[in-house]
């Protein structure tokens, strides 16, 4: 056997072993859909919820042609992510609450996509959190946005209040537009 023919099996085996790794890349991936799954515990789903958000950060870069990286906007995370995340319930709304302490804006507007998924009590108090608290404007502003998300007659107060009390003159403004377009759904 010659040295090409060697590389050329070389070579397909390692294209294949890609392809398999590709297919199938280990354990981060999601059970399969209809296969029962137990119960996490808390630290579990924080741990997976980490890796996620940090996983969307990572995908989200691109090596620009002098060596540097460069995140592409929006940061989104995946299908599969979200479907993870919805299925972690309860837990999950907990967890992503306490990413309003990050100090990455990053990380803060990643859980919000991922709070966006819930649509229940607990997921407004999260939301209205971030549009509320957040250190960053963008963030208030996003999260704003996402509160059309929810009944208008739970939202409605919470913008109103952050049309006036913000410390930012653009998320002021935001709020304001979001609070009209409230009264036009109303009037038709």
């Amino acid at each position: 056997m010659n040295t090409r023919s060697l590389s050329l099996r070389y070579g397909k085996v390692l294209g294949f072993i890609l392809v398999l790794l590709s297919v199938h890349p280990g354990p981060t991936t999601l059970p399969a859909r209809g296969v029962p799954q137990k119960e996490l515990s808390d630290n579990q789903v924080r741990g997976r919820i980490s890796l996620l958000i940090r996983q969307t950060i990572q995908q989200s870069k691109t090596k620009l042609t002098d060596g540097s990286y460069a995140t592409v906007m929006p940061v989104l995370p995946s299908n599969d992510a979200l479907q993870e995340v919805r299925r972690y319930k309860e837990q999950a709304v907990r967890v992503l609450a306490h990413y309003l302490s990050s100090t990455q804006a990053l990380e803060q507007h990643i859980s919000l996509r991922f709070l966006f998924e819930f649509h229940d009590d607990s997921a407004l108090a999260a939301v209205r959190a971030f549009a509320e608290k957040s250190t960053f404007a963008g963030i208030r502003q996003e999260a704003v946005a996402g509160l059309t998300g929810f009944p208008s007659e739970k939202v409605k107060p919470i913008v109103e209040q952050i049309s006036t009390s913000d410390p930012d003159p653009d998320v002021r403004a935001y709020a304001r537009r979001i609070l009209a377009s409230f009264l036009s759904a109303k009037e038709q």
